[in-house]
């Protein structure tokens, strides 16, 4: 069963499939990690989206949001991040955009974010090494 859901816009294909290629590298099961859009484990052909996307959310440990433009211009990414914060889940937002705190929603402006620009995979492994990892591998 998957503990992390990763939200991103689907504009943000490359980045989210970047993300979880770099988790597992990082020591991450992959069937820990729920991307949608994945061969293996995301949404099957014939399956209904919005149905697994909510059992997804409503089963993990945690929810990471890809940050961007597209993702805050998108109903369903905020719709998943409100899911989330009511089921009173771990959510880790990650910039992925040179985006201004001042820029983000208000009621997401309650959440720590950080920024995986300019050098991702160095931002991201700092913010995991320096407890969010240790926290959802409890």
């Amino acid at each position: 069963m998957p503990r992390i859901f990763i939200s991103h816009s689907s504009d943000d294909n490359f980045e989210a499939q970047a993300l979880v290629e770099w988790m597992v590298g990082e020591g991450w099961q992959r069937d820990e990690l729920f991307l949608d859009i994945d061969r293996e484990s995301g949404i099957a052909p014939g399956q209904q989206w919005e149905k697994v996307l909510n059992e997804s959310v409503n089963r993990c440990e945690a929810v990471v949001l890809l940050i961007s433009r597209k993702w805050l211009a998108s109903e369903w990414c905020l719709e998943e991040f409100n899911h989330a914060r009511h089921l009173n889940k771990v959510i880790i937002g990650a910039l992925i955009e040179d985006i201004a705190i001042a820029e983000l929603p208000e009621r997401l402006r309650r959440w720590q974010v950080f920024s995986l620009t300019p050098v991702p995979a160095i931002h991201f492994h700092v913010k995991l090494r320096r407890g969010e990892r240790d926290v959802l591998r409890a």
